[in-house]
């Protein structure tokens, strides 16, 4: 039978135990017969009385030294023999144990020279694994399984040099009918009929590696989607931002000079006008400003869009008075009744997009509640749960809640701006100033009583 067709037993390795017991005792057996040489003339010839007695005690201590010798020797072997034996049985349990779980193993298992990489054995799941015979592979060697092409040839180089030492490794692998799989080597040295092997453990980690390359595909294609739609964004914001330049100068300036165009006009020549006339004159400017606030709306709105986070440490309630400082020369102040109340904690945030929402719900509080006797604002907050919470809340003509969602939209009024002026976008801005928080707004209301808009957004200490 030859080497892949039979189970694997280990070389027997020669016993330095047995060589090192072996000279004790030969060491101990040789000081024994010089001390009895010399110290049992010495006694003899004490005890003798004559020739005759001397005579008869030395032949009796010859006959003694044979037979004690021949006694100890006796012992001796038995007890080397047992031990030998005890060995060899214990030996041979071992490689019967060796053999079994070697060849009752489900996975593929097989030993290897360690230099040319031949099949010293294999167990019978390798052979059904990979399709060939034992007495086939006895005449192969690892190599000889391993998919080469010019993508695997150096991974094909690094995984033989794995296989000198303890080393895990994944190679690919051709069965006998063609088809390739990936293998996962555990690899570890022995010595086998006395040459320096390695007996070696294979799994089939096809399904994993397909599953990781996958992965690895499904991320490539990820990366390309966001390089490309990271592009495409970058293309729209250059375009957006060529249309704010366009807005900003080109729309504006038309409407500056209608504006001033039509001021002159009602200033110089207002006589040779009749009354029909100047109202059509008053609202030509009137239509010129509304048109002028809704494009600077609609380049806030923008430009908060576009705009980078910019956290910074700001006092809560010093940046509310801020804010009410802005509105100090408003004619809708006038008798009207502010109140603030915001909580004295230093936070970190954007103070552009806060002061930003603040602004608007104040405008908005002032311009619904201007009908109201008196009109009252109040501006309140507390911070909770990690949470802080404003709100802006006005004793005007409130709205149905089933509108709720709408108001925050941009464009969509409630009122017509025949009653309270307004572009449509403020409060569009005040949703997305929190968005960019990381937080929401919205709004309670009843029609006659007012209306109060509450903003949340996390709270970061500095």
């Amino acid at each position: 039978m030859n080497a892949a067709a039979a189970a694997p037993t280990p070389a027997m390795p020669t016993s330095s135990r047995s060589t090192l017991l072996a000279l004790a005792v030969g060491l101990v057996y040789l000081l024994a017969g010089v001390l009895w040489i010399l110290v049992s003339d010495d006694l003899l010839h004490a005890l003798a009385a004559d020739a005759d007695s001397l005579s008869r005690m030395q032949t009796l201590k010859g006959w003694f030294y044979v037979a004690s010798t021949a006694v100890a020797l006796t012992v001796g072997l038995r007890w080397l023999l047992a031990g030998w034996e005890r060995t060899m049985r214990g030996r041979e349990a071992m490689e019967r144990r060796y053999r079994l779980l070697f060849e009752s193993s489900p996975h593929p298992m097989w030993i290897h020279d360690a230099e040319s990489l031949r099949f010293l054995a294999v167990n019978q799941a390798m052979a059904a694994f990979y399709g060939h015979s034992r007495e086939e592979l006895a005449h192969m060697a690892l190599p000889d399984l391993e998919v080469s092409d010019p993508g695997t040839d150096r991974e094909a180089e690094a995984s033989t040099a794995a296989l000198h030492g303890s080393a895990d490794v994944v190679r690919r692998h051709r069965l006998k009918d063609g088809r390739e799989v990936w293998m996962e080597l555990s690899w570890h040295e022995m010595e086998f009929d006395g040459h320096r092997a390695g007996v070696v453990f294979a799994h089939d980690v096809s399904a994993r590696v397909e599953a990781a390359r996958g992965e690895r595909e499904l991320q490539a294609r990820l990366e390309k989607l966001v390089a490309e739609r990271t592009a495409e964004l970058e293309a729209k914001n250059r375009d957006l931002e060529a249309f704010t330049y366009s807005v900003s100068h080109d729309l504006k300036a038309p409407l500056r000079g209608i504006d001033g165009y039509s001021q002159l006009l009602e200033e110089d020549h207002a006589g040779q006008l009749d009354t029909e006339g100047r109202h059509f004159l008053r609202s030509v400017r009137k239509a010129a400003s509304q048109m002028g606030q809704l494009i600077d709306d609609l380049l806030s709105y923008s430009r908060l869009e576009r705009r980078a986070l910019q956290r910074v440490s700001a006092p809560l309630r010093r940046l509310g008075e801020e804010v009410l400082r802005e509105f100090e020369s408003d004619p809708r102040l006038a008798g009207a009744r502010l109140q603030i109340d915001l909580p004295d904690v230093t936070l970190q945030t954007d103070v552009a997009s806060l002061s930003m929402a603040l602004r608007n719900l104040i405008d908005n509080a002032l311009k619904f509640s201007r009908d109201s006797l008196p009109p009252e604002v109040r501006v309140g907050g507390r911070v909770d749960n990690g949470l802080c919470h404003l709100w802006v809340e006005d004793n005007g003509p409130g709205f149905e809640m089933k509108f709720h969602d709408r108001i925050f939209e941009i464009f969509q009024r409630l009122h017509r701006a025949e009653e309270y002026p307004g572009t449509g976008i403020g409060l569009a801005i005040v949703r997305k100033a929190m968005e960019r928080l990381q937080g929401r707004a919205w709004a309670d209301g009843r029609p006659g009583v007012g209306a109060c808009f509450h903003l949340e957004f996390p709270l970061i200490h500095p």
